[in-house]
């Protein structure tokens, strides 16, 4: 089973990256950066590793560091 998950998502993240990829150039041109779809795709990898692994600590984690990197110094949003 797992197998057959592995292979749906790498084919599932094989299609929305060249579709977004489209999209991007489109509206952007090909002045945008893909970081920011690399980011996507490794923050995906990593919380699907946790989900399948069973380290629902990882989740905890992912959120803390998501909303911990969005506070601003300046900003005082706590």
């Amino acid at each position: 089973m797992r197998v057959d998950f592995i292979l749906f998502y790498v084919i599932s993240e094989l299609i929305t990256y060249f579709l977004f990829r489209k999209i991007r150039n489109y509206y952007l041109g090909n002045s945008g950066t893909k970081r920011p779809m690399w980011n996507g795709v490794i923050e995906r990898i990593f919380l699907y590793i946790c989900l399948l692994s069973g380290v629902y600590h990882g989740l905890v984690l992912f959120g803390a560091l998501k909303i911990g990197t969005r506070i601003k110094t300046d900003e005082n949003k706590i």
